[in-house]
């Protein structure tokens, strides 16, 4: 068939599902596979060709069902090596003290400004200095690749600079 073509190993694929909805497949580097799910064909194209930029980048795949607190263990991990260990142990600090016990089961691609700045305005609340709020923000979008790359999910969530102290 003239139309068919086929996609090159590691391109990843696109295919219409029974229910109607639009497959897209990427193999990821242990072997497995990830799938993602839209209604058109033009967004799971999107989607797909969006995992595949993450990949070459190194980044890890987020999932629709991917959690926070899931994301940045792997995070930690990945950045331990190359890091001083002081500033590998602050990070885990920040995470494990202020971050996941607050926002640990949220997904990542459910998470948005209000639950940041909330986060913010809860540790303000708690009386950590304005300061160290601020850590946690750079250690929430600016220290993470994943979650400030193109069109991740902090692009459309970032909150107001204003809302922090």
């Amino acid at each position: 068939m003239p139309g068919k073509g086929r996609r090159g190993n590691g391109e990843g694929s696109l295919t219409k599902r029974p229910d109607g909805r639009w497959e897209a497949r990427i193999t990821l580097e242990n072997g497995k596979r990830k799938s993602f799910f839209s209604r058109t064909r033009q967004a799971a194209a999107r989607r797909l060709a969006e995992a595949l930029r993450d990949q070459d980048k190194g980044l890890p795949i987020v999932g629709e069902k991917q959690t926070l607190r899931a994301y940045l263990a792997e995070w930690l991990a990945i950045i331990k090596p190359t890091l001083r260990e002081s500033a590998w142990q602050r990070y885990e600090e920040i995470c494990r003290l202020h971050i996941v016990p607050r926002i640990r089961g949220y997904q990542l691609s459910k998470l948005g400004a209000q639950h940041l700045n909330h986060l913010y305005a809860e540790k303000l609340a708690q009386g950590l200095s304005p300061r160290s709020v601020r850590y946690v923000h750079l250690t929430l979008l600016d220290h993470s690749p994943c979650l400030k790359a193109g069109d991740s999910w902090a692009e459309h969530c970032e909150p107001d600079r204003g809302a922090l102290p």
